[in-house]
């Protein structure tokens, strides 16, 4: 990463894309990139072949050169960007060296929450006409804006920014369905017809131009040292935790629920194709499994038109043996709910489960739940699944997107009036391709399959579930299902070796960070409302267990060195300790290094 600045503005230059566009504390853009999708809108990543960046009295200037290469795409693309006093400029120049299909070539522009929220945007269409269009506050199921050749818009009482886009037609969604943490304008409307083909030899031209109109230049900030605020008057329930069954071919053995034991997870959860020919194997499998680890079933159901045939056959197989399930989620074939199903369904699986809490929603994003929303007078709850993935893989965005769960779950609340909101299941990758358009097997070039991360063995994975966990309890979720028990998409390894050992960094019998994030919450179930003041770099959750009264932090640095942050004056210190090198701390007041690849530990009081 790399700071550039003119007298308006900063931006971080980062592998052919621009972060986090400020003038001083305001945000005027999140992220400005290029990106090359293929028909299933999987992404490659850009190798740069060569790049010069240089600085000026009044700005900077960027020359780089990215080659795009995945399964049959080969498209080469050379980019300028500019930045001078308060414009900066963007253009691209692209030719396709293959012919291959694609849904999307060519900007994408993220705008940040904080600063548009519920603000207006006056939005100019390519013939000349305009109209004033709103940042949506709830989450919008569809495009907000569309039709966009420029767009003019104050991210601050002191700022004003105009944007224009060159070279295609744009418009704008709601990213925050996917748990991303922006609004995003991208090129070709969704409207129009896609796969559509990139032939060989043609060329990709657009240029994306924003001027930041400011009361005064941008100040300079030096030695700014992070903070860490509680407030000890906002306390949430910790969120119910549960994980899901093991996805590899062997089944989790005594040995491994012994390990697993050792956290109290509340429901083991699994899908049910109940139309598919190995539907009972599965049933048997995860019911042994639950019974191991001695927790109960959230069971997913899926069912076709033939639902009544179907849950005929289920509640025969349940009935031949004792089957404790704690939570069912009706889902249709698509992943969606369906009314019909659920209100055929219903009454007979409340009658045999009567214990049961019975669930609507669905068993993807929440993109899927807030475009087609059931009635849910009936359900126990909503569900919705997440995955920090589905646009974005580099660190950066995982981490920034971590507050866009928050959005989720409190639209889901709003739309369905207080009913508790499950968030089930979370993984770092996602389990399929909801919205493919050709055959996965596209995928072939990855040493590992899709749905599996290198990080879920590494302390990141820990870190990332540790805020999660603290946006999720304090946007009031009920219950949060996280990864699977046993495998490289799980919290251990377990008693096999990873089937790919050379591209998983783990071995049989590794622990991952991940559990022993979880072990440190065993004796909690509140969480104290806390926000770091730069979340990119050091962020964290407070927990309290409302008996005893004890305070616990666990902070998380994501930086590659070490980082100082300061707790509010509220709290004293009375121990800090890493989770994963047991390393005692001394804090310097109520400053706190915080090292990187570490989550650490800090027993506070609150002062009167």
């Amino acid at each position: 990463m790399k700071l550039l600045k003119t007298r308006y503005f900063t931006v971080i230059y980062e592998n052919g894309a621009l972060r986090r566009i400020m003038h001083n504390n305001v945000e005027v853009l999140r992220m400005i990139y290029s990106a090359v999708r293929d028909r299933n809108w999987n992404t490659p990543e850009p190798e740069i072949v060569a790049e010069q960046i240089t600085r000026h009295d009044e700005g900077f200037e960027v020359q780089v050169k990215a080659v795009y290469r995945q399964g049959d795409i080969s498209f080469e693309a050379s980019y300028r960007i500019a930045g001078d006093k308060n414009r900066l400029v963007f253009e691209m120049n692209g030719l396709a060296k293959t012919s291959f299909l694609t849904n999307r070539t060519g900007f994408c522009i993220l705008h940040p929450i904080r600063e548009c929220a519920g603000s207006d945007a006056l939005v100019i269409h390519p013939e000349g006409s305009s109209e004033i269009a709103e940042f949506p506050v709830a989450i919008a199921p569809h495009q907000p804006m569309k039709n966009i050749a420029e767009m003019v818009w104050q991210p601050s009482s002191g700022v004003k920014a105009r944007i224009k886009f060159k070279g295609d037609i744009f418009e704008m969604e709601d990213q925050r369905n996917w748990t991303d943490a922006s609004y995003k304008t991208y090129c070709r409307p969704l409207e129009w017809p896609f796969p559509y083909e990139l032939k060989e030899g043609e060329t990709v031209s657009q240029v994306i131009e924003l001027e930041i109109m400011a009361r005064q230049e941008r100040e300079e900030v030096h030695g700014e040292i992070l903070s860490f605020y509680l407030n000890k008057k906002k306390i949430f329930r910790l969120p119910v935790i549960g994980v899901c069954s093991t996805s590899r071919k062997e089944p989790v053995t005594e040995n491994e629920a012994r390990v697993l034991r050792e956290f109290p997870f509340d429901h083991l959860r699994a899908e049910i194709r109940l139309y598919d020919a190995g539907w009972k194997e599965i049933w048997n499998r995860v019911v042994a499994e639950s019974g191991l680890l001695n927790i109960q079933l959230f069971i997913v159901l899926y069912f076709t038109d033939n639902a009544s045939q179907e849950l005929e056959r289920l509640l025969e197989e349940a009935s031949s043996h004792r089957t404790r399930v704690k939570y069912i989620l009706v889902v249709g074939e698509n992943h969606q709910h369906s009314t019909s199903i659920f209100d055929g369904v219903f009454s007979q699986l409340h009658s045999f489960f009567p214990a049961a809490v019975i669930g609507e929603g669905v068993n993807a994003w929440f993109t899927e739940l807030n475009r087609n929303r059931p009635d849910a007078d009936e359900a126990g709850f909503v569900s919705f699944a997440v995955c920090p993935q589905v646009h974005a893989t580099d660190k950066t965005s995982l981490v920034e997107n971590l507050e866009g769960q928050r959005y989720a779950v409190e639209s889901a609340r709003d739309i369905f009036h207080e009913k508790p909101v499950f968030v089930s299941p979370v993984t770092l990758k996602q389990r399929f391709n909801l919205v493919a358009t050709g055959a996965e097997h596209d995928l072939a070039w990855e040493s590992l399959p899709p749905q599996v991360d290198v990080r879920q063995s590494r302390v990141f994975a820990a870190q990332w579930l540790l805020v999660s966990l603290k946006f999720l309890a304090q946007a009031e979720t009920h219950l949060v299902t996280y990864f699977e028990t046993a495998g490289w998409r799980g919290f251990i390894q377990g008693d096999y070796e990873p089937p790919v050992p050379g591209s998983f960094p783990a071995h049989k019998g590794d622990v991952f960070p991940v559990f022993r994030l979880l072990q440190q919450l065993k004796d909690f179930d509140e969480v104290v409302f806390s926000q770091s003041s730069q979340p990119l770099k050091v962020d964290g959750i407070v927990l309290r267990n409302s008996s005893t009264g004890t305070i616990r932090i666990l902070l998380a640095n994501f930086q590659s060195s070490d980082e100082t942050i300061a707790l509010s004056e509220n709290v004293v210190i009375r121990s800090c300790s890493g989770v994963f090198h047991e390393s005692v701390f001394q804090p310097d007041g109520p400053y706190i290094e915080v090292p990187p690849e570490e989550i650490l530990q800090v027993e506070v009081e609150f002062t009167s």
